[in-house]
């Protein structure tokens, strides 16, 4: 029961961790494409603006 027990624990903590990693890893992802966009735009508009 307790090697169960350890096993099931083990196995939600590594689920648990991978799903935070994912979501973190997709947040980063996103923050920097929206950086990217913002400091695009605003070359652009400095290149217009000129």
């Amino acid at each position: 029961m307790t090697t169960t027990t350890t096993i099931t624990t083990t196995v939600i903590t590594i689920i648990t961790i991978t799903t935070v990693t994912t979501t973190t890893t997709i947040t980063t992802t996103v923050i920097v494409i929206i950086t990217i966009t913002t400091v695009t735009i605003i070359i652009i508009i400095i290149i217009t603006i000129e």
